[in-house]
Parts: structure tokens; C-alpha cells; sequence
């Protein structure tokens, strides 16, 4: 909480789309959209940066150059929050070049505020006390006043970030005192919470104490509901360092709440440690288990966040480099342009002097042009390698960033649930009823992450076209019944009824057997995850023309309509809890999609929140009757030879 940031409210957002339907000025249009970018910076960075694209599209077309510089400082804002910390840095400096040029003073403190909490947030303490100090020293000497308890507070967090505390709470407690002048609850309440911060990092408890208080009071006066689960959580860290271990879960679990409402991961998971240690302390093994296992996720989800955002860069490297190499192309294609330009000229000149050699010019501007029409043909066939092999790139990269996903945060969480009750059953720390009470959890989590490794390495395989699929004529009916004899210990656990309705009791498929028995079972199981007690789920079959259609019908909990769009998308992550919280990859749907197309099939599904969804698939339709016929022929020719 060490930066400071405007909560805007739903109706501002309301009531400035309001404005922009209603006017036709440009330059109106540019401020409501720099407006609608301040008010989405800190609530939605995507939204943010789609607002300040807008505004600085609309000032380039009408040449507002105010215009222009405030759009590039908004963007800057949404592209830091989204971590694209060299798009960020671009854009503040085109900032500062035009406010230096126009003199805006307000904008270029600003931009040098900016480009400090840029470096900041890259880890580059130096940098970022030098632009802050610009920053400063800027607003200083043109008199400003506006931007300088920001900036305090900005050269604060830099020191706490350097493990500066003494000089972190000087240039917070400075923009206090400037603050209760101005009379700025809101960043009055900040520095307030800072100080606190920087007391307790410095294990002075006592005296942090106050802080904390009187900044809870701000928040809560002026409704500022990020600010409680910071507070929160800096209480717990106090009562347990002071052993009020009581004191301390009763505020752990304050800000907990606050953050899983505000979406707040860091605190979350702070929390979460918060309870493991205070639990731990009175000897409570059970909670303190589950609150350890709720902070591994979040820290693999954290950590599985920043590997896709790693990756992202990494492709977006690539495709700098692959911009290089086209520009290195287009000035290789100037070139030849400018010897073409050079050879007509030398032929106009030449024409003058005798026909021989206008001949022999000819000659050689035509050969000139069948070898730059040569390598032309060249140019485009390497581009086209270059384009199929960024396509291969770009589709290996996506499934190493979901191998990644997966692995780091669904495989890891249940081995650190066994490794974390291993070492307490090893340090005699669980008893016996305790111990009868984890296993069949822990039976549980083993059995769905072995499911999870097998649909895991046949997805793997599709995407490295490793999977040979054999084409065998098969009974549907007959994979279906066993897949239901396989689940029903499942279905029958959570009370959830299971059958099959077909119209015929074989019902022939020509497909690869085993990939189709996986999609079967992934779709059941599916189902049963979404399911309530009480719940039935029917699997029919039938013949539709050429195909065999097998559907899942269950009365589940259904899909929510925003993320129906991304069930088989590879591109997107979906992960949903089951009815009894068990735990999802996402993967195994997309698995289905994969499997039944290689199989010359198609699969969709229909689904409303709350009333339940339907997974169908088709499959091509043998008639087996042929197969029989030309199979049993040559037995009755025997046995009348007989």
C-alpha cells in the first residue's frame, strides 16, 4: 500500500460513458477517455490501457499535444501495472518529451515520478531515486505543490523496498504533515499505514501500534475498504510477535476475508502463513495443515502467474527479433531499388552517346532484373519458413506454458500436502484419529493426480503429434457401461445417480478405442464433479445419419455464461471447483476436444448456470452388419465343404 491510488466508484465510470455518448467534440472525447483511464488504473489495467490507446488516437488525429502527453502517462500507468515494464518506459518518456517542449510543468513532475516507480518496481533502487529526486526537486523549483506528498511517499517505498526503514518513515511522515494541511484523507491514511509498516519491520511493535489505528479509523471513515486487509494483516503480524496468538488469528482472519473480497493475492497469502504460524504456536496441527496447503497454492498460483508473464516476454523477444530481421529485409529491398534507380540513370545518359551501347545497357538492366526478380523469389520463400516456423513456435511455446501451469500449481499442491503431513507424522505431531481422518483425503488427491498425469501425457502427446491413433470398429454402448461400472463408487460417494439410455443394445463406432475410452471418462467424471446430492446424470447414444452422438447430460451447477467461451480454448485457462471443492486443471475438457477430432468427430456443449450443461460428441457411424456378413461367410462356405 505504498503507492498511492484513486478507488473509483461504478457511478463516476457510469456517468463519464454518459458524457461520451453525448458529445461530439474530439476534444472532449480525449479527456473522458484519459478520465475513464485514471478511474480503471488500479481496478483493471486491460481497461486502463483500452481507454488510453483511445485518448491518444483521437489526439494524434486532431494534434492535441496536452492531449497526447496526459494519454501517454495514463498508458504508462496501465502498462506498469501489467508488468510490460519497456512499453511503459516508452511511453514516459514520450510524455516527458513534450511536456519539456510545451513547458507543462505538472506533467514533466509527473513523467519523472513515473519513470522512478517504473525502476522501482524493476528492482533498479538507484534509477529510482534518481528520477524521484528529479521529481522532487522539479516540482521545488517551479513551485509546485501538488505532486510533492506523492513523491514522498513514492522515495518512502523505495527505502523500505532497500530496507532503508529509518529514512522510509522521514519521507513518509513528511508527506503526512503535508497532508493534514491539505486535508487528503485518503493519503494521510497511506503514510499513516507506512509509518506502521516500516515500525514493525524494525520489530518496534509499541510504537507501530498507533499508526495502525489511527490509519484503520481513516480507512473505515472514508470508506477506503482496500486499506483494511493491509491493516489487518500488519495487526496479526504485531499479536504474534507479541505472542497474543488469539489476538493475532482473530485479525489474520479479518484480513483474509478483506482480501479474498478484494482480490488481494500477496495479503491472502500472508494471512494464510499468518494462521499456519499462529496455529502451530497452540499446537492446532489440523488448521494449521490447512491453512499451510491454502498458502502453497496461492504461492504456486503467484508463481505460475509470473512463469506465463516470463514466457510471454520470451515470445515477445522472438517477435522483436523476427521485426529485425523483416526491416533488415525491406532495407535489403531498397537497395536493389537503388541500384535499379542508378541504372536508368546511367542509361539515359548513355542514350545520347550510341546505339551499341544502349544496347548493351539494355542488356544489362535486363539481367539485373532477372537476378533481382531471382532473389526476390528467394526473399519469399524464406519468409514463408520464417512464418511456418514462428506458427510451430508459437504453438510449442502454448503448450509449454500450460505444461508449466499445470505442473507447478495442481501437481505440486497435492505432493506438498503429503511432504508437509509426512513431516508432522514424523515429528509425532499427528495422532491416530487425526491420521485415520487425513489418509482417505490424501487417497483422494493421489487418485485425481494420477488421473491428472494420464490426461496430461496423452495431451502432451497430441500437441507433439507422438500419439498413433488406431481406427478399429468398436461398441460404444459397451465402453460406456464399463466407464459407468468404473465411476460409480464415485457417483454413489456423492449420492449422484448414473445410467445409460440408448435405443439399441450395440452400437458400432469406427475409431480408436482407448483415446475414446479417455473422453468418455473425462466427460462422466466431469459431471459428477458438478453434480449436488440428489443429482442424476444420463449418458444417451444414439445414430444420427453417419454418426453416433453420446452425450452427458447432469443437473449440475451449470457454466457460468462468461466463461463459456473459454472451455475449449487453448489459449485461456478455466479451473472451477467441483461441488465438494475438488480441484480442476482445465485440461481434461481440452483433452476431449483434442482426442475426438483426431478421431474425426466434433464435440460441443450446452450449459445454464444453475440448471445444469450437456457435453455431446459424435463419432463416425459403422454398420457392422457388413463386417459380420463378410466374416461369417467363409465360415458356413467351410462348413458345408465339411
Amino acid at each position: 500500500m505504498s503507492v498511492v491510488s484513486a478507488h473509483a466508484q461504478n457511478n463516476d465510470a457510469d456517468l463519464l460513458l454518459q458524457k461520451l455518448q453525448s458529445t461530439n467534440q474530439d476534444l472532449d472525447k480525449v479527456d473522458i477517455y484519459y478520465a475513464l483511464s485514471k478511474l480503471y488504473a488500479n481496478k483493471n489495467p486491460d481497461s486502463a490501457l483500452l481507454m488510453a490507446d483511445n485518448s491518444l488516437a483521437i489526439a494524434r488525429r486532431i494534434n492535441s499535444k496536452k492531449g497526447i502527453a496526459l494519454a501517454y502517462i495514463v498508458k504508462g500507468e496501465a502498462l506498469l501495472a501489467l508488468e510490460r515494464f519497456e512499453e511503459a518506459l516508452k511511453c514516459d518518456v514520450n510524455c516527458l518529451q513534450i511536456s519539456e517542449q510545451l513547458k507543462l510543468a505538472v506533467i514533466t513532475e509527473k513523467a519523472y515520478n513515473d519513470i522512478g516507480l517504473l525502476y522501482s518496481a524493476m528492482g533498479n533502487i538507484s534509477r529510482a531515486l534518481y528520477y524521484l529526486r528529479l521529481s522532487y526537486n522539479h516540482a521545488k523549483s517551479t513551485g509546485g505543490s501538488g505532486l510533492k506528498s506523492y513523491i514522498y511517499m513514492n522515495l518512502g517505498d523505495v527505502y523500505r523496498k532497500n530496507k532503508q526503514y529509518d529514512s522510509a518513515i522521514f519521507y513518509n511522515t513528511c508527506a503526512l504533515k503535508m497532508e493534514r494541511v491539505t486535508h487528503d484523507s485518503l493519503v494521510i491514511a497511506i503514510s499513516l499505514f507506512n509509518i506502521g509498516e516500516n515500525y514493525i519491520k524494525k520489530e518496534m511493535y509499541v510504537k507501530a501500534l498507533p499508526y495502525l489505528k489511527e490509519s484503520l479509523e481513516i480507512s473505515t471513515k472514508i470508506n477506503d475498504y482496500v486499506g483494511f486487509p493491509y491493516c489487518n494483516e500488519a495487526y496479526s503480524q504485531i499479536y504474534y510477535n507479541q505472542g497474543n496468538y488469539a489476538l493475532s488469528i482473530e485479525f489474520a482472519k479479518k484480513g483474509l476475508d478483506q482480501a479474498k473480497s478484494l482480490k488481494i493475492s500477496e495479503i491472502k497469502k500472508s494471512c494464510y502463513n499468518l494462521l499456519y504460524l499462529n496455529y502451530t504456536r497452540l499446537e492446532n496441527y489440523k488448521e494449521a495443515l490447512a491453512c499451510r496447503d491454502q498458502e502453497i497454492i496461492l504461492s504456486d498460483s503467484i508463481n505460475s502467474l509470473k512463469k506465463d508473464k516470463e514466457i510471454k516476454n520470451i515470445v515477445m523477444d522472438y517477435q522483436l527479433e523476427k521485426q529485425n530481421s523483416r526491416i533488415a529485409l525491406l532495407e535489403k529491398d531498397k537497395e536493389f531499388k537503388d541500384v535499379e534507380l542508378k541504372t536508368e540513370s546511367l542509361k539515359r545518359n548513355i542514350l545520347g552517346i550510341a546505339s551499341v551501347l544502349l544496347a548493351l545497357i539494355g542488356c544489362f538492366v535486363f539481367r539485373s532484373y532477372l537476378q533481382k526478380r531471382k532473389l526476390s523469389l528467394q526473399l519469399e520463400k524464406q519468409n514463408k519458413e520464417i512464418l511456418d516456423q514462428n506458427q510451430q513456435l508459437e504453438e510449442l511455446n502454448n503448450v509449454k506454458t500450460k505444461l508449466f501451469s499445470i505442473v507447478s500449481h495442481d501437481l505440486r499442491g497435492p505432493i506438498g500436502s503429503v511432504k508437509s503431513i509426512m513431516d508432522l507424522m514424523q515429528a509425532d505431531m499427528i495422532s491416530a484419529d487425526e491420521t485415520k481422518t487425513i489418509i482417505p483425503q490424501l487417497s483422494d488427491s493421489l487418485l485425481q493426480t494420477s488421473h491428472l498425469l494420464d490426461n496430461l501425457l496423452y495431451w502432451a502427446k497430441s500437441q507433439m503429434n507422438g500419439m498413433i491413433l488406431k481406427q478399429t470398429n468398436f461398441d460404444i454402448n459397451l465402453v460406456v457401461q464399463q466407464n459407468i461400472q468404473l465411476i460409480q463408487s464415485r457417483a454413489t460417494g456423492k449420492k449422484v445417480k448414473l445410467h445409460l439410455e440408448t435405443n439399441t443394445d450395440t452400437l458400432f463406432v469406427q475409431a480408436d478405442e482407448p483415446t475414446t475410452d479417455i473422453v468418455t471418462r473425462n466427460l462422466i467424471e466431469n459431471a459428477i464433479k458438478f453434480s449436488s446430492p440428489g443429482d442424476q446424470i444420463i449418458v444417451h447414444t444414439e445414430i444420427n445419419n453417419d454418426e453416433v452422438i453420446i452425450s452427458v447430460k447432469d443437473e449440475g451447477k451449470g457454466i457460468p455464461f462468461a466463461d463459456q467461451s473459454k472451455i475449449f480454448n487453448k489459449l485461456a485457462t478455466h479451473t472451477t471447483f467441483g461441488t465438494s471443492r475438488e480441484k480442476g486443471s482445465g485440461l481434461g475438457l481440452l483433452l476431449c476436444k483434442e482426442l475426438v477430432e483426431n478421431n474425426k468427430g466434433k464435440i460441443w456443449f450446452t450449459s445454464e448456470p444453475g440448471k445444469g450443461s450437456t457435453f455431446t460428441y459424435s463419432l463416425p457411424y459403422k454398420n457392422n452388419v457388413n463386417d459380420f456378413e463378410s466374416n461369417i461367410t467363409p465360415q458356413i462356405a467351410s462348413g458345408c465343404a465339411t
